[in-house]
């Protein structure tokens, strides 16, 4: 499963996204669990994140933009929760910057806080496990909420896998020595060498503009 998240997902959205978990902290299920924003997000839309985007490259902070299928971004939201969609929970965000619309899909950019950006050009430069303390704590998932109907999704929140890459979980790494070593060299006592995550891809965390795009608002 963890070659399949990084194979589809930025590593933006598996070790950035989750610090907006506020944004979703009021929503609750018609049983009364709460949502974890990975799934959540998924669920309604979510394709892929962005670090990386050309409109706010002059900016003094950083930003997350957010691709969406537009349809099950504007569904009507079955849950407890003040607004009547998922577009409408962000929009209406204290982090939202802007929209853009590409063909079918939508683009929302949030804010990141600047208290932050020492941790976000530490995910830029790969050196995950150099995040703060503060940034370790703020990502990890916490309390019981309603599992995904997403696989990848629900994976990533069982596993906590945002904490156990930054903090090196030697659970994580026998994970991936299970995966990535040849037959051969499954006996021998191997250590992972740097970080337990593909590496930060620019070109992967650019957005991509060169569809049919309308002027972002």
């Amino acid at each position: 499963m963890i070659r399949e998240i990084w194979n589809k997902y930025n590593v933006s959205t598996v070790l950035i996204l989750p610090i907006f978990h506020n944004i979703i902290s009021n929503i609750r299920t018609d049983k009364n669990e709460k949502v974890n924003i990975l799934g959540f997000f998924i669920e309604n839309g979510l394709i892929n994140t962005y670090l990386l985007n050309k409109y706010y490259r002059d900016t003094s902070y950083h930003t997350l933009s957010l691709l969406f299928d537009r349809n099950l971004a504007n569904n009507a939201l079955n849950i407890k929760q003040k607004f009547p969609t998922l577009l409408d929970v962000i929009v209406n965000s204290k982090e939202f910057k802007g929209v853009s619309y590409m063909g079918d899909n939508i683009l929302l950019t949030l804010k990141i806080d600047s208290k932050w950006d020492n941790d976000i050009n530490k995910i830029i430069d790969g050196m995950y496990s150099s995040v703060s303390d503060e940034y370790k704590k703020e990502v990890v998932f916490k309390g019981q909420v309603r599992d995904a109907a997403d696989a990848m999704a629900n994976f990533i929140h069982i596993n906590n896998l945002p904490a156990r890459i930054f903090y090196k979980s030697k659970k994580l790494e026998d994970a991936l020595l299970e995966i990535f070593l040849d037959t051969s060299d499954k006996k021998k006592d191997l250590k992972i060498e740097g970080e337990y995550y593909e590496n930060f891809n620019k070109l992967k965390e650019n957005v991509d503009f060169s569809t049919n795009t309308s002027e972002v608002i």
